[in-house]
Order: structure tokens, then C-alpha cells, then sequence
């Protein structure tokens, strides 16, 4: 992997852009849904953390208020960042930034860095097309002092990864709901409150550092992973094998943490009560998330999250049905790569 450019320089972003303005909106009702490889179908846009921002795909056939690729896009009352290649619709609260020197990959930097300065916009302050002007970021420099955009494309695609193979195909109809039933997070799980460390007051380091601990924040990124800071003498890291859980911030972003790490604020650590694998873990982190939408307008996760209700499937007992968990993610495309 390339090395990432030195001589940084912070710039307002509204400086670097050609335009930012809000996108047609259109409701669900407008439009008609389509098969993604239907003639004519493009991406529905919405303010959605998944997907990259798609909700579905709908026929363009009539269709007013159609966007032109090679776009940023921001959903403003969640601060869900995307760049989109192709043509698109939008939902309602949708800001469309464009600029001459977007591409791909430029545009994925970029995005990178605008959703490192997204938790300024998590507790109801809406993403607002002036706060995005006045956001300064920061970004490798030319020796004029101009963004050095050949740089960042060249770093870009130099990460670049082998494509993982997988056998296994999933199956949609495999997974039954009708009679899973409904448990409350402290049912399946102690609820822990983490350290409670502040990153600015520590010592970060690399990932390299062999001494280094994960600092665990309440991003959606990065598995929860913000940075590596050194070990602190009189605390001792969490125990992997945890799921974390961010209370505030990116509420609800769950993560299973492999290795030992630190907690910043807000963040909870789920402690199976009885033993349960990797693949039921992940298998419950992605029904936790469902309702991350509940908690998109400054609603906290604090202290309701051992009452959040979640639906699993259930063996004839009526208790977590494990072995069906486990059967079901070991179905999944990928899954063979799971621990």
C-alpha cells in the first residue's frame, strides 16, 4: 500500500467546491421501483448510512429532477456522507456537492474526511448547506499551497487488494421471521458502561506499535477503531470478543472488537451471558443496527439500550436459537473467512 503524502494544509471546503445545492426531492411514492438490472434503472438516493446511500433503484422513464453522476452527497439532518458515480434520484434532505477536480477517487478520499468531522452534526444540528461550506478539512498540499489532488489520486489507487473468492451463495429464503421473538438487549446480554477515556488525553501511536491499544469511539467507521494510543499503566484494556455499542454519537454503530482496546465516551460493551459464537455476534449486530434510524435526530442510546428490543429466531424452548444463527451466516457469501 502507498504511503500516504506529507505537507498537509487545512482548507475550508466551500472554497475547493464549484457548487453545493439541495437535490430535487422525491418521496417513495413518486417514483417506481425497479429491478437494479432493469433498462433504464438508477439508484434512489436517501439520507440511509447502508448502501452507500441507495435505498432501492427506480425505472427513470419520466422521471424529473435526475442528477448527473460524480457527485458528493449529503443527507443533511443525518450527515450521511456518499460520493455517486452514476446518475441518481434523491430523497428528501439531500445536499449534491460537485467540483472540477472530482472523481472516483478524489471523491472517496474526500468523503473519508467529511465523515471524520460528521459527529459535530449528531445531537439535531442538521449538516446545513452552510455549516458544509464552513467545514475545514485538511489535505495534502502542492508547493504553491493548492490541494495536490495528483497526489491524493495516485495514494488512492494504490489500495488496491486482492478480491476475496467465496463458494458460498446466500439465500434469501432461508431466512424465515415470522415466528422469531422479541428479547430486550439485557435479556441476551450484561450491558457495560466502557472506561470512558478521552482520546485528546492520551498518546496515540500506530497500528504497528506492538505496545499499541485500540481506541474505540462512537464512530460508524472503521469498526468503532479511531486511532492506537499507547497503554495506559493503571488501566487495562477491554477484553476482546466484545460487541461495542456507541450510546451518543453515530448511536447504535455495533461492532465486534477483536482485539483488546480502550472505550471512549458513550460507548457500551455487550458481554454475552451465556457462551456464543463469532457468527451469532455478528449475526445480533446486524439486527441491532436496524434501529439506527430511531436515533437520527439527537435521541441518545444511553440509557434505554438494555430495554432496546431486538427479534430473534427461536428454537422450540422459545430461547435464542443459536444453531439456526449460526447456520444462517455461515451461509453468507464470504462466511469462510469468519474466525
Amino acid at each position: 500500500m502507498n504511503k500516504i503524502m506529507v505537507g498537509w494544509k487545512e482548507y475550508r471546503f466551500g472554497d475547493l467546491v464549484t457548487s453545493i445545492s439541495k437535490a430535487l426531492a422525491h418521496t417513495k411514492d413518486e417514483v417506481d421501483e425497479c429491478d437494479p438490472k432493469s433498462p433504464g434503472a438508477i439508484p434512489f438516493v436517501s439520507r440511509t448510512e447502508p448502501n452507500n446511500s441507495v435505498d432501492f433503484f427506480v425505472t427513470s422513464t419520466n422521471l424529473e429532477g435526475i442528477e448527473k453522476g460524480n457527485a458528493l452527497v449529503i443527507g443533511d439532518t443525518t450527515s450521511t456522507i456518499s460520493y455517486q458515480e452514476k446518475e441518481f434520484v434523491a430523497g428528501d434532505h439531500i445536499v449534491v456537492i460537485r467540483a472540477d477536480w472530482l472523481n472516483r477517487l478524489t471523491g472517496l478520499f474526500v468523503v473519508t474526511l467529511l465523515r471524520k468531522e460528521r459527529f459535530r452534526y449528531s445531537y439535531g444540528r442538521a449538516f446545513t448547506m452552510d455549516l458544509i461550506a464552513n467545514t475545514k478539512i485538511k489535505l495534502p498540499a502542492s508547493p504553491s499551497g493548492e490541494p495536490d489532488w495528483l497526489s491524493v489520486e495516485k495514494y488512492m489507487g494504490g489500495l488496491r487488494h486482492k478480491q476475496l473468492k467465496t463458494s458460498r451463495r446466500s439465500s434469501r429464503a432461508f431466512l424465515e421471521t415470522e415466528t422469531w421473538r422479541t428479547f430486550q438487549i439485557k435479556d441476551i446480554f450484561n450491558v457495560k458502561y466502557g472506561v470512558n477515556l478521552e482520546l485528546n488525553a492520551l498518546e496515540e501511536t500506530t497500528e504497528e506499535d506492538a505496545e499499541g491499544v485500540a481506541f474505540v469511539g462512537r464512530s460508524a467507521d472503521n469498526n468503532g477503531v479511531t486511532a492506537f494510543v499507547k497503554r495506559i499503566n493503571d488501566v487495562t484494556p477491554q477484553r476482546q470478543g466484545a460487541l461495542t455499542v456507541a450510546g451518543g454519537g453515530s448511536v447504535l454503530s455495533t461492532f465486534l472488537q477483536t482485539r483488546d482496546f480502550y472505550s471512549g465516551r458513550d460507548l457500551y460493551l455487550l458481554l454475552e451471558k451465556e457462551p456464543m459464537s463469532v457468527c451469532c455476534k455478528l449475526f445480533i449486530k446486524t439486527i441491532i443496527e436496524q434501529d439506527k434510524y430511531r436515533f437520527n435526530y439527537g435521541r441518545q442510546a444511553n440509557k434505554s439500550l438494555p430495554y432496546l428490543e431486538i427479534k430473534l429466531p427461536v428454537d422450540d424452548k422459545g430461547k435464542p436459537d443459536w444453531d439456526y444463527m449460526e447456520r444462517f451466516m455461515r451461509k453468507l457469501p464470504l462466511s469462510e473467512y469468519i474466525a
